[in-house]
């Protein structure tokens, strides 16, 4: 488990295409709970071409103003924001901090969030793994959502427990599965929208 002094930390980037390059994960680790080596170093996130931070849940602010400066200059990367138990907590403050600037999230990824709130209508997509276990819940959609809300119930598996299943390597698959099938979904709709329409003419020959 890394050292509280050393969970804020940049990734390297991975030489993939540019368009792979501006997708951009933030992750907020939970107190006392830290994300596990495969998060912080993000050896999946840096081999897909992300560029991965981790923060503790008290910088949740210090992510949202990051986030909303690099918009205000043009830097309209695809942010992808994950949490667990506090930091499940904190990505939704990034999240309602974000939603009153306009600024959209593409995903949120809650491991056993605490205390979470309704989901604001900035986030496109957000999955919540959670045990009914005393710490996690089911996420609700608040009243201008109208992304796509995925609560998955892992109370039922007993090899997992509120200290280790943000460690998942399975629920890290499903993680990078999702991200890859959001990027490239947003990627495709970027292309498509930036595509010049062409008319087609009869011709008088």
């Amino acid at each position: 488990m890394p050292r509280p002094n050393n969970r804020r930390r940049q990734c390297r980037r991975a030489g993939l295409p540019l368009a792979r390059r501006k997708s951009k994960s933030i992750c907020c680790a939970g107190w006392p709970i830290s994300f596990p080596a495969a998060w912080t170093r993000s050896p999946a996130l840096n081999q897909q071409g992300y560029s991965a931070r981790v923060y503790s849940t008290n910088g949740w602010q210090t992510v949202a103003h990051r986030i909303a400066v690099a918009y205000s200059r043009g830097h309209k990367d695809i942010v992808v924001i994950i949490g667990h138990s506090l930091g499940g907590n904190a990505a939704f403050d990034i999240a309602n901090q974000l939603d009153r600037q306009n600024i959209p999230i593409e995903l949120v990824v809650t491991f056993d969030a605490t205390r979470p709130q309704p989901v604001p209508k900035n986030v496109l997509h957000l999955v919540n793994f959670y045990q009914e276990n005393g710490f996690g819940k089911p996420i609700s959609a608040g009243p201008d959502f109208k992304g796509e809300l995925t609560n998955i119930d892992l109370t039922a598996d007993t090899g997992l427990s509120h200290t280790t299943i943000e460690k998942s390597p399975r629920l890290h698959l499903m993680v990078m599965k999702k991200i890859e099938d959001v990027v490239r979904k947003d990627l495709a709709s970027k292309v498509k929208a930036t595509k010049p329409k062409t008319k087609r003419q009869k011709s008088n020959a």
